[in-house]
């Protein structure tokens, strides 16, 4: 089977599942925690533990209770940690797919925010989006 490759292989169409779109109500929808980063995205409802960060709602449900995923800037981390959430492959969707998400980068300690793609076959990341410090 070829996950997310827009074609679905299984008759329940379960290798395109967690392909498109996803407001994290059910779940991280397919992304995973990377091993090679310092610590990990937190999925949430309401405020975050840290007072003056985060969202006061979730942008899709407009209410506290809706969820999100954010990272914790603020002790133990510190400058330079890293927090990846990866996708599966998605095979040959390069001219197919677009990626849109909401941000929320408030507080005191916020780095950077990236989007890259990591290629398989060049077996290079490429960084397609950024963003830098306090936007709240």
């Amino acid at each position: 089977s070829e996950l997310c490759d827009f074609i679905p292989q299984c008759r329940d169409g379960s290798d395109e599942a967690n392909c498109g779109s996803c407001d994290f109500e059910m779940g991280l929808c397919g992304l995973m925690q990377s091993e090679y980063d310092d610590f990990d995205w937190t999925r949430q409802s309401g405020r975050t533990g840290t007072s003056n960060t985060g969202p006061t709602t979730d942008h899709t449900t407009l209410s506290d209770s809706g969820h999100y995923v954010y990272i914790e800037t603020s002790y133990p981390q510190v400058k330079g940690d890293k927090a990846e959430l990866r996708t599966p492959v998605f095979k040959g969707s390069a001219p197919k797919c677009r990626l849109t998400f909401a941000y929320h980068m408030y507080g005191s300690g916020i780095g950077d925010l990236e989007v890259s793609v990591y290629s398989t076959t060049t077996q290079a990341s490429k960084t397609y989006w950024s963003h830098t410090g306090n936007s709240g």
